[in-house]
């Protein structure tokens, strides 16, 4: 009786196991947004509009730009940037350390940089939004 019992328990114990072991999977790696990234419609004119604050430069306002990409994302939950965000990936000092051209090809074809990296598939980004999320990482310094 005490083994049939034991038995069991082992089973109920190692589908509980598997069945958080799926849970958590499928918490962690929710899919990335299928479709654009909502950056106001005409980024040149709100581009336009915030050059009119005196001593703000173009590339400080794309940077700033990039940020509000960066956030929408959710790109928190793998980089941290100034210990904000998943310290595990963290991003400060990229701008350093990285080429316009690497963090793009970071952005948009990880496997080429490292091919045992698992990152969501950002293709879907205009070309105008992967240059604000560029522009920002650059400012990472």
């Amino acid at each position: 009786m005490r083994i049939r019992l034991a038995k069991w328990m082992a089973l109920l114990t190692g589908i509980l196991v598997f069945m958080m072991a799926i849970l958590f999977a499928l918490i962690q790696n929710q899919p990335a947004p299928s479709a654009g990234v909502p950056v106001p419609e005409s980024v040149d004119q709100l581009r336009s509009d915030l050059q009119e604050t005196p001593g703000i430069s173009r590339d400080k306002i794309d940077a700033a730009l990039g940020q509000v990409v960066y956030d929408l994302l959710g790109c928190k939950s793998c980089h941290s940037i100034a210990g904000q965000g998943n310290r595990r990936s963290p991003l400060d000092g990229a701008g350093k350390h990285l080429t316009s051209e690497e963090i793009r090809e970071w952005i948009l074809a990880p496997d080429k940089m490292d091919p045992n990296i698992r990152k969501p598939d950002y293709t879907f980004l205009s070309p105008d939004q992967v240059n604000l999320l560029v522009k920002y990482i650059q400012n990472l310094q």
